[in-house]
């Protein structure tokens, strides 16, 4: 009896450390792919401002590091939830949102610094405006992926 409560006992440790490394390698190919993203991103700029190769790679380098500063503001960033709430928690939400596009400004205010000692004011306005071409494209995708059929 008392080798069937161990034998048990090791089944469920096994499994459940089994389970916590699922979910590790989950979190890890998820980062891959951001970062690979990042990269695939940063090179389609790149090549619609007009880069060249040496400037190419110093611009992947810095865009990526902006792009992940930028994943971990928002993974801290705080979900909408019902609209049910005190005035209280209303007022506390609202200047958590404050602080959060501060943040977002302080990042963005950092790496126009990052970007100056490789590209032009030009060159970084075209970067702005391949990104929001960029998001608007993606954007466009998943809501029509999210679209019911008929």
């Amino acid at each position: 009896m008392k080798m069937i409560v161990k034998m048990l006992l090791l089944v469920v440790a096994l499994l459940c450390s089994a389970t916590s490394v699922q979910a590790q390698d989950s979190l890890a190919r998820q980062h891959r792919s951001r970062e690979h993203f990042a990269q695939v991103q940063a090179r389609h700029i790149a090549k619609e401002v007009g880069l060249d190769e040496e400037r190419t790679e110093k611009f992947v380098q810095i865009y990526c590091r902006f792009q992940d500063e930028m994943w971990a503001l928002r993974s801290g960033e705080t979900r909408r939830g019902s609209s049910a709430r005190s005035g209280d928690e209303a007022e506390r939400r609202i200047k958590e949102r404050f602080e959060q596009n501060q943040e977002r400004l302080d990042l963005l205010k950092k790496y126009y610094e990052e970007y100056k000692e490789i590209l032009t004011p030009q060159e970084i306005e075209e970067v702005y405006r391949q990104e929001r071409l960029i998001m608007k494209r993606l954007s466009a995708k998943k809501s029509t992926r999210q679209r019911p059929s008929r």
